[in-house]
């Protein structure tokens, strides 16, 4: 008994220990990296985005894990000719989620649709990269309308047999497990296996010296980023069951650009499921490159965003923006 309780006491210091930790490493990370750009609440959260540049409207959805500063660079070249609005989807970076059930790719391309909206952007060129990707294509088909155009990076785009490469340890079915394991143990293990994890999603390419600072790197290391994201992937299967079967109803022009070594998500399953459904589709395929690819090839990505750009004036005879319709 008293060999036990001793046991039981040592299993709670240490899970009060890593919760300390945790809640330090938030504050610290809260501290240096506090929001950049507008927040606006919407039906289930908030929506928290930067604008850059002038120009037709360009929206950049990042993927899981991910927070608008992982485009940087291309947001950068965006800006030159382009009004480019970085976000954060729910639950990511400095955006709400009210709930983990709104996790669903349908509830956050609602969301996002609804802060377009409520910021009177009627009809954008929708860029997506990963799991942004994804709900780029759901929103399209919710308000085809509103996305004059896609573009899509390294996109999920199709159910998957098992979760996505080095990220499959956030797939954490049981939904009080993924709070219990947010607020204390992930933290520390992460923090511990960063660089080890950073290589492994930017594989074969280097992960920049800057990627905590210039591109959100830090940010994606808080306990909630990672609560959000387990409840994104576990979220992602019966969202894609929902909607990849329907991608044949996209009319708007599209452009998908992948990484032949991409070490996370198969280019020979999404990159084909959507040349395979979608009539109008631009191809590219980068032999050397891998999942990152906002981040290591902004200049292809951008050189992808022009082309669908120049496809929607083609097929519109009019400016993106000219042509919206609620």
């Amino acid at each position: 008994m008293t060999l036990l309780l001793v046991i039981i006491a040592v299993a709670l210091a240490v899970v009060f220990l890593a919760w300390m930790y945790t809640r330090r490493v938030d504050a610290a990370i809260n501290k240096q990296f506090p929001p950049s750009g507008k927040s606006l609440d919407v039906d289930g959260g908030s929506i928290h985005w930067q604008e850059s540049g002038q120009g037709e409207p360009v929206v950049l959805i990042h993927g899981l894990s991910g927070n608008l500063h992982n485009f940087s660079a291309m947001e950068s070249m965006l800006a030159e000719r382009y009004t480019v609005y970085s976000v954060d989807r729910p639950g990511s970076g400095h955006a709400r989620r009210d709930v983990p059930e709104s996790a669903n790719f349908e509830k956050q391309a609602s969301m996002l649709l609804e802060w377009m909206t409520k910021t009177g952007l009627d009809r954008a060129l929708i860029v997506g990269h990963s799991m942004g990707g994804a709900i780029a294509l759901k929103m399209a088909l919710i308000e085809p309308k509103r996305c004059a155009g896609l573009v899509l990076l390294c996109p999920l785009t199709a159910p998957l047999s098992e979760a996505a490469g080095p990220l499959k340890n956030l797939y954490i079915p049981n939904p009080a497990t993924r709070r219990f394991l947010s607020a204390t143990f992930a933290t520390p293990v992460r923090m511990r296996k960063a660089r080890e994890n950073l290589s492994a999603i930017f594989a074969p390419d280097a992960a920049p010296r800057d990627f905590a600072t210039r591109f959100g790197g830090a940010l994606s290391m808080r306990s909630d980023t990672f609560f959000g994201a387990a409840n994104d992937i576990v979220a992602a299967q019966k969202s894609l069951y929902k909607q990849f079967r329907q991608y044949g109803d996209i009319s708007c022009p599209v452009g998908i650009l992948f990484g032949g070594k991409d070490a996370v998500l198969a280019p020979s399953l999404h990159m084909k499921h959507i040349e395979d459904t979608i009539k109008d589709v631009t191809s590219v395929l980068l032999p050397e490159r891998g999942h990152m690819v906002p981040i290591s090839d902004p200049a292809a990505c951008s050189e992808l965003v022009d082309t669908i750009y120049t496809k929607v004036k083609d097929t519109s005879g009019a400016p993106v923006s000219s042509t919206a319709e609620k």
